[in-house]
């Protein structure tokens, strides 16, 4: 006979699967939720949680910000030159083929790129300005101010720079146009002339071959016909269009064309090249001497020594006297060996950046070579094909053969004879034509800066630091997505929720009877909601026959032992029978403490076979709540609730009591806690508002569900009572 109190017949088998379990199920896969969008609840939930710091911070930032920007405010006065580039290049004879679009755009980079603006630092005029002359990194400072953009989708664009000076904004953007056009003008027009000097070379070699090719067809031409081919025209056989060998031939011709006008082309790049003396401007040098990793040493060194010597001149007395020594001698041997070893690398710098401009310009050669290697390759290709059809349609012709050969080779010469000299003349006519780039306004001194007052700059920072800790609070609640309230758990995670618990009801110090009656109302309702959470429990359908609950969280500290005391109490008091409550949470126990009994014997006894059942069951102040305590832990958890221990010691309980409340560890921390759920009929997933976050609870969800466990749903503890009694009501009853 068992000596447990009022005992009961053991409760049905449950098969109690919660509907967005199955749902989640059938949709095949642990993932608990959609990703979570930005949307206007979650940025007020976010606010709401971090106003209090962020506001304070908002402040402060904003006044920072303000009085830095309005420090900082400098005039600023932009001078702007106007330049037309032209889509197509205007032409007298010849239209060009090239693409605008792209042509625009290489124009652009080329005007703030690094060959216009170092050829600008060079001059004198402009490197000796005091805005100029002052910076660490000219290029880099003329690169942020300078501005080169398109005016309406035309061909206009605006070259702008904006500098502290107006007269030297206007004069370096003025500088910076001269250098553009002089780098496009002079490159284009030297590389074009030497083109068209080749190509003359060509056009009378080429003159050559057509006499001599009309030499040998005149000869053959009498000594097999008597007549002279080009002077009775209508002897004379031609190619007929179309035919396979007149296609052929054009292909051949328009080849030898190519190859031809690539060759002048690649001849004079490099005579253009060789021709230009590669010079290293001071810029260039004084940029790579200062991003030497020696350099960047001796210069760390150089300000460590001198840091220490300013702090060692502000102590005064006459020890400090012979530590000033020191630095100072040290400082100035930092200084000569910078001087030397900056001195030293100038001619191993120049000689790099000389290599590696002759690697770029010779990069541009042997692409041009490669090119004209794949034309004659395909030239010599055609070749053959050309002579191929040539003896096919002459075979039947006899002494002709030779005859025709000259033909071919005549039609040849003459076709690239024609082509190249269309070419020259296309060149030597289109030279004159139109500039494509053209200055249709120079910059003028402009009249007043671009902003008077520092107002607008400093209320767009104060604007920007304001929203910043706001913009960051929600950025930090978006990633750890801790949880607010109750719809936030079914927005990101679909589970079902059972229902929230209000907070703890804490005693103020000070107002005592107003303090007196917050704290009766505020306990009432939390009483109130761990009875309607008991209530949604016994009353719901799917769980009336429900007899053993394990409380579960993801972590500690997220209310689940509280719930857990509270949740046996209220099912106490209401089937007014005893319920059995066991803080299965041996690595951390807290319910003795609560319910003032001693911590042994406890659980790990009783599983641990030291003691029967009854021996460790305690009685608190509620005689119908009866504790079974945690005790003292001595082994592994997993070898005290392994081999199914455990539920072997809740079905001892279940003839004995109506309801079972077990208080079990963090999931996520303490697997042992799966056991436990599984071996209840039903877990309830207890999280705490403002500290638990969502990732976990959906973690802790799908390993319950991997265990076998049988979720009920989501307890939310910890809402304010203020907030729940604003979202349920507050019906307070009477009572003495």
């Amino acid at each position: 006979m068992s000596d447990f109190p009022d005992k009961r017949p053991p409760a049905r088998a449950l098969s109690i699967v919660p509907k967005a379990s199955i749902a989640q199920q059938a949709a095949g896969g642990s993932s608990l939720g959609p990703k979570d969008p930005l949307t206007l609840n979650f940025v007020l939930r976010a606010l709401q949680q971090w106003w209090k710091i962020a506001l304070p911070l908002a402040l402060i930032l904003s006044s920072t910000a303000v009085i830095i920007a309005w420090i900082s405010f400098e005039l600023s006065y932009r001078a702007s030159a106007w330049l037309q580039i032209k889509e197509q290049q205007e032409y007298l004879a010849f239209r060009s083929e090239r693409d605008g679009q792209r042509f625009s755009q290489t124009q652009l980079e080329l005007i703030r790129g690094p060959i216009v603006l170092e050829r600008l630092l060079s001059t004198p005029k402009i490197s000796k300005l005091p805005e100029v002359n002052e910076q660490t990194d000219p290029l880099e400072w003329l690169k942020k101010r300078l501005t080169v953009k398109n005016v309406g989708g035309s061909e206009l664009f605006e070259v702008s720079f904006a500098g502290p000076n107006p007269e030297n904004s206007a004069m370096i953007v003025n500088s910076i146009v001269d250098s553009y056009l002089d780098v496009t003008s002079r490159d284009n027009a030297a590389q074009r002339m030497k083109v068209v000097e080749l190509l003359n070379k060509q056009k009378d070699r080429w003159a050559n071959e057509v006499k001599n090719a009309r030499d040998t067809v005149r000869s053959l031409a009498k000594q097999i016909t008597n007549k002279d081919p080009f002077i009775d025209n209508s002897d004379r056989q031609t190619t007929v269009i179309g035919s396979p060998l007149a296609v052929l031939q054009g292909m051949l011709i328009h080849a030898e064309v190519d190859r031809t006008i690539l060759e002048a082309e690649t001849q004079a790049l490099k005579e253009t090249l060789n021709s230009e003396k590669l010079e290293v401007s001071e810029q260039q040098l004084q940029e790579s001497i200062a991003e030497h990793q020696e350099i960047q040493h001796l210069k760390a060194d150089l300000e460590a020594d001198q840091s220490a010597l300013v702090a060692v001149e502000k102590k005064a007395g006459p020890a400090s006297k012979e530590y000033v020594e020191h630095y100072r001698h040290k400082v100035e041997n930092d200084q000569q060996k910078l001087a030397t070893r900056t001195s030293q690398l100038r001619e191993e710098m120049r000689q790099k950046i000389s290599a590696l401009d002759k690697l770029q310009r010779d990069q541009l050669i042997h692409d041009k070579e490669i090119q004209l290697t794949n034309l004659i390759r395909q030239h010599a290709l055609l070749q053959d094909r050309v002579t191929k059809e040539l003896k096919n349609q002459v075979q039947s012709q006899g002494d002709t053969v030779e005859l025709e050969f000259a033909k071919g080779e005549l039609e040849q010469a003459e076709g690239v004879f024609q082509r190249i000299s269309d070419r020259v003349l296309a060149l030597t006519t289109e030279s004159v034509a139109p500039e494509r780039v053209v200055l249709q306004k120079p910059a003028s001194v402009p009249a007043a800066p671009e902003e008077k007052s520092p107002l607008k700059m400093a209320g767009m920072a104060g604007l920007a630091a304001f929203f910043l800790p706001f913009a960051l609070a929600i950025a930090w609640e978006r990633r750890v997505k801790r949880i607010l309230d109750a719809q936030q758990i079914l927005e990101e995670s679909y589970l079902p929720v059972a229902g929230e618990v209000a907070a703890l009801p804490i005693r103020r110090l000070f107002g005592r009877a107003r303090g007196a009656r917050n704290l009766s109302r505020a306990r009432y309702v939390f009483e109130e909601s761990i009875d309607s959470l008991r209530t949604s429990l016994v009353l719901s359908d799917e769980l009336r026959d429900l007899q053993i609950i394990a409380v579960v969280s993801s972590v500690s500290r997220e209310g689940k032992t509280s719930l857990s005391a509270q949740l046996a109490v209220s099912l106490a008091r209401a089937c007014n029978q005893p319920v059995l409550l066991i803080d299965a949470d041996i690595r951390s126990p807290d319910l003795h403490q609560i319910f003032e009994v001693p911590l042994e014997p406890g659980l790990v006894k009783v599983l641990n076979g030291q003691n029967q059942p009854p021996e460790a069951i305690q009685l608190g102040k509620n005689q119908l709540v009866h504790l079974l305590p945690a005790g003292r832990l001595h082994k592994s958890p997993h070898t005290l609730m392994g081999h199914g221990a455990f539920k072997t010691l809740l079905d001892q309980f279940r003839p004995n009591y109506r309801y079972i409340v077990v208080d079990t560890p963090p999931v996520l921390s303490a697997s042992e806690s799966l056991v436990v759920a599984k071996a209840a009929d039903g877990a309830l997933l207890c999280t705490l508002r403002e500290t638990s976050r969502a990732p976990q609870v959906k973690l802790t969800y799908d390993r319950l569900l991997r265990a076998g466990a049988n979720v009920i749903g989501v307890v939310l503890s910890g809402v304010p009572t203020s907030h729940y009694a604003h979202k349920y009501g507050s019906y307070a009853y009477n009572h003495r």
